[in-house]
């Protein structure tokens, strides 16, 4: 979810400043566009796997033998 506020924001700047030189507004554009990008990329997502938990101390889904967190 991360990754999709960070994109929108970046994507809003950029249509906000492209439309106000024909004095218009964004308004729902970034989501939309963002939203149908990783929709999109939905096959090519789906094949990646993380390997291994990246916290210390907490155990990961495909590493159930490293750390020592709750279980």
């Amino acid at each position: 979810m991360a990754i999709g506020a960070a994109t929108v924001a970046v994507t809003t700047s950029a249509i906000t400043s492209t439309f106000g030189i024909i004095s218009g507004h964004a308004l729902t554009w970034p989501f939309v566009l963002v939203t149908w990008v990783f929709l999109a990329a939905v096959p090519t997502l789906s094949t990646l796997r993380r390997t291994v938990c990246l916290l210390p101390g907490v155990r990961g889904i495909h590493d159930p033998g490293r750390g020592s967190g709750p279980h």
